[in-house]
Order: C-alpha cells, then structure tokens, then sequence
C-alpha cells in the first residue's frame, strides 16, 4: 500500500514537472516579430509593397522623412496586440473625415519616427495610404500581404 501511494505521488510529481517543461518550450518558441520599415518623404513611401505572416507579430518601424505630417492607414484588416512600442501618436488633424476610423493607423510628425507592434491575424491583400489630405491621391499609397 505504502509502495503504491508513492508510485502514484511520483507520477503526479513528474506530469507536473513534464506540463512545466513542455509550457516552457511553447512560450520560447513562438516566432519573433518581423522586423517592417517604411519610410514616408513628401508625397512617397519608399516601397508600394510590404509582406507579412498571419498570426506572427510585426514591429514596424515608420520613418516620417517628410517636411510634412505623414501616417500609415489601413481601413480594414483585423488584427490584435496593437500598441506603440516608440514616438508615435494616436490623434492628429489633417484631411478629410471619412466617417470610419482606420483599424489600423501609425503617425508620425515630420523628422520624427514611430515604432509600432502588431499582429495580423488574416491573409490577404490590404492597400494602405497616408490619410493627410490629398497624399493618397498624390501616390503615397501600397499593399501590405498577409500570407
């Protein structure tokens, strides 16, 4: 009897230990975020296309180069986790209201820069623009892929 009370005590104990090494390999093994930059100069981003993993978490770097006040807008996409890791602003003024706030929007002011974390969390083709009055229509416009 004495054996078997053991027995079962040192299986607990080691399930235990088993489940605490199998959620440490599982935390250490989600991916890192993927590393995005865009840079914004007056009236172009640098590059028209930017790629991106579902489910994985980006950290994208904004560059306002620009003279003039520039942001990053997607209007639908799902995503979650978002958050301004650097710079960065939630409000500003500048062009049209639409009526339908971006689900997505990272700013910066001109000769500032914004880091900002995210994780998509569908694939698909999303077009972002700057939303400063007449720059999208200017060429300040692309896609971001979501695989």
């Amino acid at each position: 009897m004495f054996t078997e009370l053991v027995r079962v005590r040192s299986l607990r104990i080691y399930f235990l230990l088993l489940g605490g090494v199998f959620a440490g390999l599982i935390a250490g093994c989600s991916a890192p975020p993927l590393q995005i930059s865009l840079e914004a100069s007056d009236m172009a981003y640098s590059v028209v296309e930017l790629r991106a993993v579902a489910g994985q978490p980006v950290r994208m770097t904004f560059l306002n180069a620009g003279a003039l006040e520039h942001d990053f807008n997607i209007g639908e996409i799902k995503i979650s986790g978002f958050k301004y890791v650097e710079g960065g602003m939630v409000t500003h003024e500048h062009g049209q209201a639409t009526g339908t706030a971006p689900q997505l929007h990272v700013m910066a002011m001109p000769g500032e820069r914004a880091v900002a974390e995210f994780t998509p969390l569908r694939a698909g083709r999303y077009e972002f623009f700057c939303s400063t009055e007449g720059h999208e229509q200017a060429g300040m416009h692309g896609t971001l892929v979501v695989q």
